[in-house]
């Protein structure tokens, strides 16, 4: 099993989330009993608002005007307190897995 990461700023990780993003994932949790406060402890959650947090923040950052795509991802990473090359890595790994898939579920 792989090496867990610590959580980063979960005010800043939660903060970057639209409040339309931040809904969904509170709905999702209470349906399925996951109490609110521990969703840090559980890596699969931790591991999704990361990064939903991280491509947020690097949007509106590269938005602004003021940084590139590549000094936003480093920029947003170190706002959020988590790493930018976990997180890279991260996505990588899970578009491949889609790439993959047959998306036989339906859900584009």
């Amino acid at each position: 099993m792989g090496r867990r990461g610590q959580p980063g700023d979960l005010r800043a990780i939660l903060g970057a989330l639209s409040a339309a993003e931040r809904a969904a994932f509170l709905t999702l949790a209470r349906r399925v009993g996951v109490p609110l406060g521990c969703w840090p402890s559980i890596d699969p959650l931790r591991q999704l608002l990361e990064l939903a947090a991280w491509v947020s923040r690097v949007e509106m950052l590269v938005a602004s005007g003021r940084f590139t795509r590549e000094r936003a991802i480093l920029a947003a990473a170190e706002e959020l307190g988590v790493s930018s090359d976990a997180l890279t890595r991260r996505l990588g790994r899970w578009l491949a897995v889609a790439r993959m898939s047959d998306n036989s579920a339906g859900l584009s």
